[in-house]
């Protein structure tokens, strides 16, 4: 007697070989390689992304170049024109002088802290910006003649980082020939550039 499987039988097994077979394959060469394929499409598109990007950057080079040298350009014309941060001692001497050779004798002088300030002109409160400019105020009382007070102020008016911000002059009294000096008060601001990282 044969034992061996019927025709229908082996037709079954033979179904099931099959679907196994493509259940293992499906399940461990053709859905790894399609996610493989999925990943380096992904990485093909931003590789592609990125050399568009490349490209126009440089088509555009001349242009950036341009708007660098053109910054550069306007930082260099900003720091001729404004002095670095000064200690006290050096706007003292630089103010006095001002005045002496505009035949003003200084009689007094009073500085102020330095006040931050941003780009803007406004006070800095928020942390982490760096203020682009200091300011310090100074009041000075001075002895001299109107004229060389006027000097002064044509003197000053050339000087982008130094300003007058307030004047106040006394006219001299005679009595009994006793000639009283005219008091002058004069207020100034001193800008400087804080130091650029």
């Amino acid at each position: 007697m044969k034992t061996g499987l019927k025709k229908r039988e082996k037709i079954l097994v033979f179904i099931a070989v099959v679907v196994g077979l493509i259940s293992l394959t499906s399940t461990y060469v053709i859905s790894p390689m399609y996610s493989l394929y999925g990943e380096k499409q992904a990485e093909y598109d931003r590789l592609t992304h990125e050399q568009f990007q490349l490209e126009t950057k440089f088509a555009n080079e001349a242009v950036y170049r341009q708007s660098n040298d053109d910054a550069r350009s306007g930082f260099d014309k900003i720091t001729r024109r404004y002095p670095q941060i000064m200690p006290n001692d050096e706007i003292d001497n630089l103010l006095t002088g001002l005045c002496l050779r505009n035949d003003l004798k200084p009689t007094s002088l009073r500085l102020s802290d330095a006040a931050a300030y941003t780009v803007q002109g406004e006070p800095d409160t928020e942390e982490g910006l760096v203020p682009a400019f200091s300011t310090v105020s100074a009041d000075m009382t001075l002895q001299g003649s109107y004229d060389s007070l006027i000097s002064l102020i044509g003197a000053v008016a050339r000087y982008d980082y130094i300003r007058i911000t307030g004047v106040r002059y006394t006219q001299p009294r005679i009595l009994r020939e006793i000639i009283d000096i005219p008091d002058i008060a004069v207020s100034f601001e001193v800008t400087m550039m804080n130091p650029v990282e």
